[in-house]
């Protein structure tokens, strides 16, 4: 399914800059400028937004980020879902169980010693 706007990865791409970005990933060249009504003004804010990387020879490199936003415009295309970053596998996770485990299970703090799984388990 075609889509006016994608908003991926906190990038917003309108329909043309979706597909120029697809269309380089696949074949790190500028696709023809009969599909686009302004094809240099459409590449310019994909390399300003560090999606892709002009190189001498007139081809271009998608970044690591360009290729991911290409890979989730494709599966939206198809009507896939979008995973999303699961907050267990963020940092702030890590650091906001510790100071649940350090405070909550401190005998001077919380009489009862409940560790953060425990209390996302009992919550479901």
């Amino acid at each position: 399914m075609k889509r006016n706007i994608y908003n991926i990865h906190g990038q917003r791409l309108r329909d043309t800059q979706a597909s120029m970005l697809v269309r380089i990933v696949e074949t790190h060249r500028m696709p023809s400028s009969a599909a686009y009504a302004k094809p240099w003004a459409t590449l310019g804010s994909l390399i300003d937004r560090r999606l892709i990387i002009p190189l001498a020879d007139g081809t271009y490199k998608p970044t690591k980020q360009g290729i991911e936003t290409a890979d989730a415009i494709r599966r939206l295309d198809r009507g896939e879902p979008i995973r999303r970053t699961n907050i267990a596998e963020r940092g702030i996770n890590r650091n906001f169980n510790k100071y649940w485990d350090d405070y909550y299970s401190h005998p001077l703090t919380y009489e009862y010693h409940p560790t953060l799984e425990t209390i996302c388990e009992r919550s479901r």
